[in-house]
């Protein structure tokens, strides 16, 4: 039954699966499989010598009824029509040097069916000839007369077809690992190029094509000293010999045509042509400019710390060395002497809470809490402070708020950092006997907090970076700055997290600059 049933499987069409191949009909019986010795191999015999194709076919098939089945074909220009429309796992040419086309044959079928091994087999008077075919593609060839085993033929014509599915399978397996290997690089985050010993492009990937702005067919054929004109001389025959080169600083021209700075370290390895002449170089780019930018703004950041820390301390080292010296006295009397250093004092915990802050909420670790404040009791409270530091100019802190202010959907400690900061902002940027102007009130569904003051460079505030790390309203030359850039960004931090927002706004006629909080009412 299990016979009729896999002739009938055959019979609908389904001999492509090529059962024959891996189980014989004769093997199976009802009472159970049995596993063949080897596999079955479809081998087509081409030969113009029919008598001669015809013994030798009957005895091959006597031979190796168990591995092999022949097929017999005495036109050769039908040999294409059969490899391309069968499944043979072998081809075997007969040389007949008076016809004298087994050459070309052997180059059509390799064409046809390039994986397929052919053997070609001749007498001793045409060895040359079988070499030949060697070299036009032939998988091996024999030299058959009557005192060949027909054995030895037979474990020739298996060596190769096993030979063959060998050098297939190591083909695939080599183009696989060719195509991946490309996709990794085509895709990969980092920059490839291939150029030749005169340092041109032959090749690159999509980063670099996105980055310089121009499409691979544009980039081939190009200088790298064009194209990558930041790297000397001496750097690009470093990387000829595998040496790296390290944060080297590339202008790259994005896709906007805007020039912009990046940071790179360099590797490459050089390797030579199938000729042994030429050789070529890959050059691979690693973007740093992240880390790099980072260490310099660490850099930047302690020496501003450095600084505004260094300042308050060498007033009070000359406050305490006054008054223990019994000198005249800046400040007129010991009681302003104190307020100074407590306004110095003061300034120091201002800029330690907001280094505090901004690392707590650049490290995730502030979690928004709608509980609700009141900006009037934070005014009120912050005022009353940073009057003292106003003091030492003789400025003046004015407020105007709305009464009843309804809670704002802010926690109360950040309205007060949040009031505290602008404050400090205004009195360290305005001039002495100048006006600060706080304003409290309520606008749509927004709380609004807006502290005005007529700066001391009105001309230099630059507001479009006004609210990032380490940005100065005052961007004059020779100007002292006094801060580190940091209560701004601490305060947009703060409200983004909140859902608010912060503007500036500049009014030239009066001169006037004027910070606006909104803050959505507490639901």
């Amino acid at each position: 039954m299990l016979v009729e049933g896999l002739q009938s499987l055959k019979g609908q069409g389904l001999g492509s699966l090529n059962i024959s191949k891996y189980l014989r009909l004769e093997d199976i019986s009802d009472y159970g499989l049995q596993i063949p010795e080897s596999a079955l191999y479809g081998v087509l015999l081409v030969s113009t010598k029919v008598k001669d194709c015809s013994t030798l076919l009957k005895q091959l098939t006597s031979w190796s009824q168990l591995q092999l089945v022949f097929s017999t074909l005495t036109e050769p220009e039908n040999a294409v029509l059969r490899v391309d429309g069968e499944n043979f796992d072998a081809v075997i040419i007969s040389i007949d040097p008076q016809a004298g086309k087994e050459l070309a044959l052997l180059t059509t079928i390799k064409k046809v069916a390039p994986e397929l091994p052919v053997i070609v087999l001749s007498d001793h008077k045409h060895r040359e000839l079988a070499s030949q075919a060697i070299k036009k593609g032939a998988q091996d060839f024999m030299v058959v007369d009557s005192s060949l085993p027909l054995e030895l033929l037979k474990m020739r014509v298996v060596a190769a077809i096993e030979k063959g599915k060998a050098d297939a399978d190591k083909l695939g397996y080599a183009r696989l690992e060719k195509f991946v290997m490309r996709s990794v690089v085509e895709n990969s985050p980092l920059m490839f190029v291939r150029f030749d010993h005169s340092f041109h492009i032959i090749d690159c990937n999509k980063y670099f094509e996105e980055k310089m702005g121009s499409t691979r067919q544009e980039l081939r054929g190009r200088s790298m000293f064009e194209v990558l004109q930041q790297v000397e001389l001496s750097e690009f025959q470093s990387l000829a010999k595998s040496q790296p080169v390290l944060a080297k600083r590339l202008t790259l021209k994005a896709e906007n045509n805007t020039y912009k700075d990046m940071f790179f370290n360099l590797f490459s390895w050089s390797f030579s042509r199938a000729n042994g002449q030429e050789s070529e170089i890959i050059l691979l780019g690693v973007d740093i400019t992240g880390s790099v930018k980072a260490k310099y703004l660490q850099e930047e950041f302690v020496a501003a710390i450095a600084h505004d820390l260094r300042n308050p301390i060498l007033g009070h080292e000359q406050i305490f060395s006054a008054i223990i010296d019994k000198n005249i006295n800046p400040y007129g009397d010991f009681t302003a002497s104190l307020q100074a250093v407590r306004s110095s004092n003061l300034k120091v915990l201002q800029l330690l809470d907001t280094l505090l802050d901004v690392y707590k909420m650049d490290s995730s670790e502030v979690v928004p809490k709608l509980e609700g404040a009141c900006f009037n009791e934070a005014v009120q409270s912050q005022i009353a402070e940073m009057q003292l530091v106003a003091n030492t100019s003789q400025q003046k802190i004015n407020l105007n708020q709305e009464q009843d202010l309804p809670k704002a959907g802010i926690d109360q400690v950040s309205a007060f950092r949040i009031v505290s900061n602008l404050l400090f902002n205004a009195v360290k940027n305005s001039p002495k006997n100048g006006q600060i102007n706080v304003t409290t009130r309520v606008s749509d569904d927004f709380v609004i907090l807006e502290i005005a003051n007529t700066p001391l460079f009105p001309q230099s505030i630059e507001l479009a970076n006004l609210f990032e790390r380490f940005a100065f309203a005052d961007r004059s030359e020779g100007s002292k700055r006094s801060t580190s850039g940091l209560g701004l960004y601490f305060c947009k931090k703060t409200l983004d997290a909140y859902n608010g927002s912060i503007t500036c706004i500049q009014e030239t006629d009066p001169d006037v600059v004027t910070f606006i909080v909104s803050v959505p009412l507490l639901k």
